[in-house]
């Protein structure tokens, strides 16, 4: 089982990036293993800045495309979405909402998406809790499934300073959500073979 941790944010020096660290390294201390049946889980960075996406333009609905792209970069984007099973998305608010750069992003897609487990680490000055009602929105239309748990960072306690230092608090989410997510994603696996 694959679980891909989707930094969202391509702003110079975002935050985001410490984020992903964060997740990376939290994910290498657990194990997972009875949460997925004895499967090993493997956890990969998917960034959104490393795949420079156009807007999205284009004439079809990407849900009729079948995963089939006339722009290198988005399907190159869809493959690395399309190797995992469930996702974390890693998303800071903006203006009360999701950060467009990572809102057009999934809109290049369509079934890659689909019947898969999604956990949500967030940050802002309010946590990002904001952005991520909207992304259960969002995600819910794909018939992704997002589970309950979501760490929301604050800028004041958890990112003081410009550095990343979750309290432990957010730990204890986060490994709770991963959990959720594996436990999920395993779970949905007999729809995704459909």
């Amino acid at each position: 089982m694959k679980i891909g941790v989707f930094v969202g944010s391509i702003r110079q020096g975002a935050l985001g990036c410490q984020v992903g660290d964060w997740i990376m390294e939290e994910t290498s201390r657990l194990d997972l293993s009875g949460v997925n049946g004895g499967e090993p889980v493997e956890f990969v960075r998917i960034d959104l800045r490393s795949f420079e996406l156009p807007h999205f333009d284009g004439e079809a609905a990407p849900f009729s495309l079948n995963k089939k792209y006339s722009n290198a970069k988005v399907t190159r984007f869809s493959q690395a979405v399309d190797e995992c099973d469930g996702y974390i998305f890693v998303s800071p608010e903006y203006n009360h909402s999701v950060p467009g750069t990572m809102k057009n992003a999934v809109d290049h897609l369509g079934k890659e998406w689909s019947n898969k487990a999604i956990g949500y680490v967030s940050y802002g000055p309010m946590g990002g809790t904001r952005a991520v009602e909207h992304w259960r929105v969002i995600m819910a239309n794909f018939y992704a499934q997002s589970v309950r748990d979501q760490v929301a960072l604050s800028m004041s306690e958890d990112m003081a300073d410009g550095g990343l230092s979750p309290r432990n608090t957010q730990v204890t989410t986060l490994d709770r959500m991963l959990q959720a997510v594996v436990g999920l994603s395993r779970a949905m696996a007999p729809m995704r073979d459909e």
